[in-house]
């Protein structure tokens, strides 16, 4: 009986472990991890990128964002425009400087036109 309380205990532990280590893979410091599509800042960080990649484009919405806290915010945002009547998706990156201006620094089409 010993023997059994102590094999599920150990059991137990390794898979709380496991478990454990898996969860602190998907939150790495200074990794991504998901973002509020609401988010008053994450808005103005999609219509910067919009404005700044082409002031022609008309924003629409976030599909999904992801954040990285860095020297200021990293913005992983997949986004959808209108271009020209044609709705659009777009993967952009924008970084929220601690000043706190913001920058795209990548804007990639995900559709095909």
């Amino acid at each position: 009986m010993k023997s059994l309380l102590l094999l599920t205990a150990f059991i137990v532990t390794v898979h709380s472990q496991n478990l454990s280590a898996q969860n602190a893979k998907d939150r790495l410091p200074g990794g991504f991890s998901e973002g509020s599509k609401t988010d008053e800042t994450v808005l103005a960080a999609a219509k910067f990128a919009v404005n700044a990649h082409d002031p022609k484009l008309q924003f629409k919405s976030v599909d999904q964002v992801e954040a990285q806290v860095v020297a200021g915010t990293n913005y992983r945002i997949t986004l959808t425009v209108l271009d020209k009547g044609m709705t659009r998706r777009a993967d952009v990156v924008v970084w929220k400087k601690v000043d706190p201006t913001f920058a795209l620094t990548s804007w990639q089409w995900s559709d095909r036109k």
